[in-house]
């Protein structure tokens, strides 16, 4: 499922660290291509392509970095883009029950190409915990991740494991037919409070009622989640 050399890099600390923004390599990392991504099933016929790379950072040379996820394949046969991060941003994408099936579908389909903690960190960095999603179990899921990858003594684990409750956010996730869950942006002055600032492309199209394409690929996402929880759940 993942290529050799990126699960050789994955059971390092110094990788976690470069990917969790905390800039470890100071050097350029041997063997990463300009545009490397992974595949996670998500459906019959459908995959979450999630694209990393080292990258060139300011004068201190190269790190690795989460850049892009895309929904394969999208309506054009490129992929429907629906998370990123660059200078402006949206990758608040994922809910913590999300990463839970994905995570949850590469331990059952196993293989000696994988691991199941790298689903849950690499798509850690998409989520949005926010108040609509369970953040106790994100806190569960991130800690038997960094414990099971088995490169973090205690204290790491405990410095990178998220608290079990929501962030303050200008945000919240929101449940609405015929859309499913998406991120609802509540009307108040976020900065005064020290609350985040959330970014995503998961919300309804300004008018859902025009023709044609608009907006977030709802239903082919809820097409994907609703056979992940299948297929966990037969396995």
């Amino acid at each position: 499922m993942f290529p050799t050399r990126f699960l050789e890099l994955a059971r390092t600390v110094e990788f976690w660290s470069d990917y969790f923004l905390e800039e470890v390599f100071g050097t350029e990392v041997a063997d990463i291509p300009d545009d490397g991504y992974l595949l996670f099933p998500f459906g019959p016929n459908r995959r979450l392509q999630l694209r990393y790379a080292a990258r060139a950072y300011r004068s201190e040379g190269w790190r690795i970095e989460a850049g892009a996820i895309r929904l394969m394949p999208g309506q054009d046969g490129k992929g429907d883009l629906l998370a990123w991060y660059d200078s402006h941003s949206h990758q608040h994408l994922l809910r913590w029950e999300e990463v839970d099936l994905i995570g949850r579908y590469v331990a059952l389909a196993g293989g000696a190409d994988t691991h199941p903690s790298f689903p849950v960190l690499l798509l850690s960095e998409f989520v949005a915990p926010i108040a609509g999603t369970n953040c106790p179990l994100g806190r569960a899921l991130m800690s038997s991740a960094l414990t099971g990858l088995g490169a973090f003594d205690e204290r790491q684990v405990a410095s990178r494991t998220p608290t079990s409750s929501p962030r303050r956010a200008n945000a919240e996730w929101q449940f609405v037919e015929p859309f499913g869950w998406y991120v609802r942006h509540l009307e108040y002055n976020f900065w005064e409070d020290g609350s985040r600032s959330i970014h995503s492309t998961r919300h309804p199209p300004a008018n859902p009622d025009a023709p044609g394409r608009d907006g977030f690929p709802f239903r082919e996402w809820n097409e994907g989640i609703a056979w992940l929880a299948e297929e966990c759940r037969v396995r």
